[in-house]
């Protein structure tokens, strides 16, 4: 799932379609979301388990690779 945060719908619509994205994109557009959970920077990634519990997070760009040692980290 991505949020977008203090974008435009239409702006959001166009940049998923473009990049063929196929998971589901939320609107933060008044960055309620990002406040609450105190995104310092943009892209922010989170890793939530099944339960809803925040496990680690990561501000920047992320590739496969980074997001297999994270997950490697849980197992």
């Amino acid at each position: 799932m991505a949020v977008s945060v203090a974008e435009a719908k239409a702006d959001v619509a166009s940049f998923v379609e473009k990049q063929g994205l196929t998971f589901t994109t939320l609107l933060d557009e008044q960055a309620s979301f990002a406040r609450a959970y105190k995104v310092s920077g943009i892209p922010a990634t989170f890793f939530i388990d099944r339960d809803g519990v925040i496990r680690d997070h990561h501000i920047g760009p992320m590739s496969a690779e980074l997001i297999a040692n994270y997950m490697a980290d849980w197992q």
